[in-house]
């Protein structure tokens, strides 16, 4: 059980979307653009002064590209963020601008690491020979500038000497990204950044700029605004909210395919959707292989390819679903106890493409922040997850000069080091967070928004909590706890018998709930007339025409009342 840090109790008289209005810090006079979001174009105009002269910029240099004719390179990242960012430009440039001359390069995370690299520039130089030069034969104009580099979703840390070799190749660059820059921006033509939204949300403001209106862009990037977990609130809110709709009427066609592909059956689309369904897929083979797969299911236009390529990435996502499920066993005989502030494990059996999301399984485990680093060689890439209120970007660099490679965010990072110098990092890398990181941020606890009696959980309060859909980061599912409740049956249902469905009883009327992997959590046992304290969400369920309220149990507590 969880320490339940409980934000309120019911009032009638109140209701409930007030209170949970307040609990997300939402003013009496922010509630109506948060429950209604404004049109995308409204939070544009309060973009910076500095990001809005960078957009002009970065306009000016396309625009002055294709009068000149000169190749144009999208340099994304292997991640669903990156991925969604290089389709929004792609298809900006060359169905919106109508430009010919446009190309993308996905870097290869076994073969190029991250971002804009030294082989990643030396990949689009042989690129743009090989690409352009057939264009030339067929008596297209030969570029009179320098061929042009967009990066989306990252590039803010790039390296002087990366940069250099790309100047040096004949590069132009626009570098546009919203990871954590660092003192000195990267010398470019133009750095369009703002930690704001994610890569792909500054690549649809880019392509907004640019004249484009296709709103199957909005949704990519609603998509990669979920899945890079960024805050729902002001404009990442309002683009959300907008993809959802375009989503649930005209999805891109790769989506509804992936959608299919996957199982999925509803037409109704929700954050889950993006984030447990669809995100997963577009990561996957950028986990494992190459990105391309995913990025070419948002490009391509023949339905039968797609569903194709729908169907590889969600065998992919199978394949590294049970590699993880591997590895996080492997890493759990490696986790050291008397480490309390921190999870640090490094194997050179750990499989590089996955191992941010066994650090994320562990941080959750363990509710401390997690690292995992693979060895390979003379090279070690770790990956790293924490916890609300620590902030392992900042931690790590502390320890800034032992890395060849860093970036991320306050919530996720990535790194990599010479091997030489990883045992002195992690032993060193733990002291330290046992000093700085309090004792308090590490103890699990589960934020609850109102005590209230299960009876008041109609369908009439549901639609009210509804309202303040879409959830996400900055705007959690709203969870209630209800005290004293029957258990009237209890009994464990799914694959391996892994969730538990719980029938409860309010003295007047019967709830239908689950709590998913309550096999694995070690939850207490139920039996039929015992009474328990409950943490679960509330959700509106339709079968055969008929609405019923059905609960999600997030932990529970046998009562200590009677």
């Amino acid at each position: 059980m969880k320490n339940w840090v409980v934000q309120g109790q019911y009032d009638a008289s109140v209701g409930v979307l007030p209170v949970l209005l307040r609990n997300r810090g939402v003013g009496v006079n922010d509630q109506e653009e948060f429950l209604t979001p404004r049109p995308i174009a409204h939070y544009l105009n309060g973009l910076s002064g500095e990001f809005k002269a960078a957009l002009k910029q970065a306009r000016q240099e396309i625009l002055r590209a294709i009068n000149q004719n000169s190749p144009i390179i999208i340099h994304g990242d292997y991640d669903a963020d990156g991925i969604c960012a290089t389709a929004i430009l792609y298809k900006t440039l060359t169905q919106t601008l109508g430009y010919a001359k446009v190309a993308y390069f996905i870097p290869n995370r076994f073969d190029h690491g991250y971002g804009l690299s030294l082989e990643s520039v030396t990949e689009m130089a042989k690129l743009v020979a090989a690409r352009f030069k057939v264009a030339e034969e067929r008596s297209i104009p030969t570029p009179t500038s320098p061929a042009l580099i967009i990066t989306v979703d990252c590039g803010i840390t790039a390296e002087p000497e990366v940069l250099a070799r790309a100047h040096d190749q004949g590069f132009r660059l626009i570098i546009t990204d919203h990871h954590q820059k660092q003192e000195h921006l990267p010398q470019a033509e133009v750095v369009l950044w703002t930690d704001g939204v994610v890569g792909a949300g500054v690549a649809l403001i880019l392509s907004l700029v640019l004249g484009a209106k296709d709103e199957q862009l909005v949704s990519l990037a609603g998509i990669a605004t979920v899945t890079d977990l960024a805050p729902l609130r002001g404009f990442n809110r309002a683009l959300v909210t907008r993809a959802l709709a375009s989503l649930a009427t005209n999805p891109p066609l790769g989506i509804s395919s992936l959608l299919t592909a996957s199982g999925r059956t509803s037409s109704a689309i929700s954050t889950y959707d993006l984030g447990y369904i669809i995100g997963p897929r577009l990561n996957a083979a950028g986990r494992l292989e190459s990105a391309y797969a995913s990025l070419n299911l948002l490009l391509e236009e023949d339905s039968a390819v797609v569903l194709e390529l729908a169907q590889k990435l969600t065998a992919v996502n199978t394949e590294r679903q049970e590699l993880t499920l591997h590895m996080l066993e492997l890493a759990g005989q490696l986790v050291n106890p008397e480490a309390a502030s921190v999870v640090v494990v490094a194997s050179p059996d750990f499989h590089e493409g996955v191992i941010g999301l066994v650090a994320g399984k562990l941080a959750q485990k363990y509710y401390r922040p997690a690292i995992v680093i693979s060895v390979t060689g003379d090279t070690a890439k770790g990956s790293a997850r924490s916890v609300p209120g620590v902030n392992i970007s900042d931690l790590l660099r502390h320890f800034e000069d032992r890395f060849t490679g860093l970036g991320g965010h306050p919530m996720a990072a990535g790194f990599s080091l010479h091997k030489d110098k990883l045992d002195q990092f992690m032993a060193e890398f733990v002291a330290y967070t046992q000093e700085v990181i309090p004792a308090e941020l590490l103890v699990p606890q589960l934020t609850v928004d109102l005590a209230i009696p299960l009876a008041v959980v109609t369908e009439q309060f549901v639609q009210e909590v509804d309202q303040l859909r879409p959830y996400g980061v900055g705007n959690p599912e709203p969870l209630f706890v209800s005290r004293a409740v029957g258990v009237a049956g209890a009994n464990y249902v799914g694959k391996d018998g892994a969730h538990l469905s719980v029938k409860l009883f309010d003295g007047s009327t019967t709830y239908k709930s689950i709590m998913f992997d309550a096999k694995n959590l070690g939850v207490p046992a139920l039996t039929w007339g015992s009474k328990i304290d409950l943490v679960y969400s509330a959700s509106l369920k339709d079968y055969n025409g008929k609405t019923s309220v059905d609960l999600i149990i997030k932990d529970y507590a046998v009562s200590a009342q009677t």
